[in-house]
Formats: C-alpha cells, sequence, structure tokens
C-alpha cells in the first residue's frame, strides 16, 4: 500500500469490490447488493456500482429494481466512455422481463439501446423472442436476422456467412460467442416453421445439426416439418 501510495480509503474500496465480484459469482446476490450500496456510500453516483447493482436484481428476477437501477445508472453516464457493466446490466434486465413475460418492458429497454448505439447480437435475439411471443413471426424473423449478420461481422464473418461459415469464425475457446450463435440459428428456424415455410425450416434445423452436432430437440423438429410437407 505505501509503495502504491494508495490510503485507506481507496484500499477499502478495493476490498469491497473484490468482495461484490466474489458474492456474485457465488449467486449470492442479495449480499453483492448490499456491497455495492457501501460502495455507493463512499462513491456516491457511480454508474458503474448501479449497473452492477441491476445486474444483481435482475438474476434475482426483481425487474422493477433491475430497470430502475439501470435508468438511473444511465442518467449518470456521461457517454465518453464505455462504462463497465453497462451491457451485462441492460442485456440482464432484458432477460429477466423477457422471463417474467414482461415483453413491453424488454421491448423499450432494448429499443433504447439500439438507439445508443449498442449493436449486440444478445440483444437482437431477446428482442426475437418478444416478438415470436406475441406471434409476430416475420417481424421476428427479420430481428433474429439482424442478429446473426451483429454477431458474425463481429468477427470478421461477412454479412449473410453461411452457418459453417460462422461458426468457423468463432474460436472455440468462445462459448458465450458459439452459444449465441447456435441460438440466432435455431430461433430463424423456428420462425421459418411458424410462418409455414416447411421445406425451408427442415434444411436449417438439418444444416443446424450439421454445423453443431446432433440435437434432439432440432431432431425432434426435422420430424414433425416431414409429417407437414406429407400432409400438405
Amino acid at each position: 500500500l505505501e509503495k502504491s501510495g494508495k490510503g485507506a480509503e481507496d484500499f477499502n474500496r478495493d476490498v469491497l469490490l473484490y468482495r461484490a465480484d466474489a458474492e456474485f459469482l457465488l449467486k449470492d446476490y442479495n449480499a453483492a447488493i448490499h456491497t455495492y450500496d457501501l460502495l455507493l456510500e463512499m462513491k456516491p453516483d457511480t454508474p458503474e456500482y448501479m449497473y452492477r447493482q441491476s445486474s444483481c436484481y435482475a438474476r434475482l428476477g426483481d425487474t422493477d429494481n433491475a430497470l430502475a437501477r439501470c435508468q438511473e445508472a444511465k442518467a449518470l453516464d456521461k457517454k465518453d466512455k464505455p462504462v463497465p457493466g453497462r451491457q451485462e446490466a441492460l442485456l440482464a434486465a432484458g432477460s429477466a422481463c423477457v422471463d417474467a413475460k414482461e415483453y413491453d418492458k424488454a421491448m423499450a429497454l432494448y429499443e433504447d439501446a439500439l438507439k445508443d448505439g449498442m449493436e449486440h447480437g444478445e440483444i437482437y435475439n431477446q428482442m426475437g423472442l418478444c416478438q415470436m411471443a406475441e406471434e409476430d413471426y416475420e417481424t421476428a424473423a427479420d430481428t433474429f436476422d439482424k442478429g446473426y449478420n451483429a454477431l458474425i461481422t463481429g468477427y470478421k464473418a461477412g454479412t449473410g456467412a453461411e452457418l459453417d461459415q460462422a461458426a468457423a469464425a468463432i474460436p472455440k475457446e468462445d462459448t458465450q460467442g458459439l452459444t449465441l450463435l447456435k441460438e440466432l440459428a435455431y430461433n430463424k428456424a423456428v420462425c421459418l416453421e411458424y410462418r409455414q415455410q416447411y421445406r425451408q425450416a427442415q434444411a436449417e434445423f438439418e444444416t443446424y445439426i450439421k454445423v453443431f452436432g446432433d440435437d434432439e430437440d432440432a431432431r425432434h423438429e426435422i420430424d414433425f416439418l416431414k409429417t407437414r410437407q406429407e400432409e400438405s
């Protein structure tokens, strides 16, 4: 501490930050919220701490506090540089709203993020799920396409790249990116099914299995789609 030149307050803040991280990773979200309250007492109006609290509330399923904390943090966000925790908080709060079937809240949050220039495949993926829940499958299909392209262009794959090319562009150790790609590819195929484009949907699911390996849900969809084509 003497060599770093840090005072007692800086040291205490560092310790509390580590503690909050540990509590979050242990999924003790109420404890983490309390620790961020202590940090806010030391340094009020810090957007990062509020975004972190929003993520905690989201994981507790408390959508009202998750959204409120997110909005409070955004009001203090000076926009001159990225605030740590903002993207995570937005995605967590939106996902919690989707899980709670509060689709209007989720859509408002995501549309606001897009206006701020926050292009992220997961935002589009969650928006598409909201639109599917409202049975707006055509709009959902377009939204999933936007999410797919937003994701793969971030990995230097060209817009509209085939699924195998997109998967090859994402490093194998990047499990988060691959998981999102799988979700978007699956959801795109489901939209085709709901729009009664059975042949195209079957082809999409078959490609999905070819790229990601055998999948029970995808196999079930293929079997169902075959019966629909036989009936027609």
